[in-house]
């Protein structure tokens, strides 16, 4: 099966799973919010070793480059984000953290610069987390035909993609969420 079908069958299965647990009943109260995407990360994962395939063998095949945009505005935002977990947005991105994923409360301050590339650097850098947390980044200002190639790309300062995030598009929401296990810079590649 070809990389574009494949991941067009597990996007499928992912939002069918998405709209069956939308239907449960669950009266039980919220400790921390949860990434909408971030199951959908886990259960693609999963389908990808149960074929055989590795994530990270699969993921890297995709990625040409970085993606070039037209990000004409600047924004940064600060939180304090303890053991309870937290969201922290930065303009149209935003930054799930889950329950237990910092041990001790943590200010966490993320920029996306305006330029040509869509772009979220996070502080403090190297900020390792006990579970993976999840980044939502939005490709709103790009002119993009087809988002199912968009991943999430760990780079260095000479814009060098060290690391392609196991990630997962939406459309719906032109947005593109990965998960994330320490900080630095982060970008849209494909």
């Amino acid at each position: 099966m070809s990389a574009p079908r494949r991941f067009a069958s597990l996007f499928a299965l992912a939002l069918a799973a998405v709209l069956l647990a939308s239907c449960a009943d669950d009266r039980g109260p919220v400790t921390a919010p949860v990434a909408p995407n971030a199951f959908l990360l886990d259960d693609a994962s999963q389908i990808l070793t149960a074929t055989g395939e590795t994530v990270e063998s699969t993921v890297k095949t995709v990625v040409s480059g970085l993606v070039e945009c037209n990000v004409s505005n600047t924004y940064s935002a600060s939180q304090l984000i303890g053991p309870q977990g937290g969201v922290l947005r930065v303009g149209p991105h935003k930054l799930y953290v889950p329950a237990y994923a910092v041990r001790e409360p943590v200010l966490i301050t993320a920029t996306a610069p305006a330029g040509k590339y869509v772009e979220v650097r996070f502080e403090p850098h190297g900020l390792q987390f006990q579970r993976p947390i999840s980044l939502t980044m939005s490709y709103a200002d790009c002119a993009i035909l087809s988002p199912y190639g968009l991943r999430i790309a760990y780079v260095d300062d000479n814009l060098d993609i060290l690391e392609v995030l196991l990630s997962l598009p939406n459309p719906f929401s032109r947005t593109v969420t990965g998960k994330v296990d320490h900080f630095s810079r982060y970008m849209l590649a494909d």
